[in-house]
Formats: C-alpha cells, sequence, structure tokens
C-alpha cells in the first residue's frame, strides 16, 4: 500500500463546480473479494462530469459524492477472486460485454 489516505474531489450539495468542490484527504479505499483497488493517475473533466456536480445529469448519486465517469491508472491491489489479464471498467458504469 502506497499511503493510508487519498486526496479525493468531493462536493456535498449541487451547484457550480468552482463553488461547490473541494479537494479533501479520506481513508485508503478497501476493496471487496471481487474488485481491484486503481490508483488513478488521470480523469478527464467532461461535460457529464459538469452536469453531474451541477444536479442537471439523469443519474444522481448519494450525497456527498466523488465526481467522474472515467480515467486511467494502475492496479495496485486485487481482491481474491480477481484474475489477472482481463478487462476492467468504472464501476458507475453499466458493464458492456466484451
Amino acid at each position: 500500500m502506497m499511503s493510508k489516505t487519498i486526496n479525493a474531489a468531493v462536493y456535498e450539495r449541487h451547484g457550480n463546480p468552482a463553488d461547490v468542490l473541494r479537494v479533501e484527504s479520506r481513508p485508503w479505499p478497501t476493496r471487496a473479494l471481487d474488485e481491484v483497488l486503481v490508483q488513478m493517475r488521470a480523469a478527464p473533466i467532461n461535460p457529464a462530469d459538469l452536469n453531474q456536480i451541477e444536479g442537471k445529469y439523469p443519474v444522481r448519486p448519494e450525497l456527498p459524492a466523488t465526481p467522474g465517469f472515467e480515467g486511467a491508472g494502475i492496479v495496485v491491489d486485487t481482491g481474491r477472486n480477481v484474475s489477472l489479464g482481463g478487462w476492467a471498467w468504472d464501476a458507475s458504469q453499466p458493464r458492456a460485454d466484451f
């Protein structure tokens, strides 16, 4: 494990991203037996992210929330039920069959 905490962009209410987003330190996430933990290296901000923060996106996560629909990173931990070499996708998005 690289660190005991992570930095995350978080919002507790919907609104103008410049007004409601803040970066906070959070505990290192734990993963389930069938999950991997990815240390994000890049995550774009796209119009869907901005709409979600503003409360205009059709899917509204429970608040407080961390925005983001996509990104790239390094797998740093795997659950016991995970086989290496398979596909990975953002769990907040519907699974596509590959």
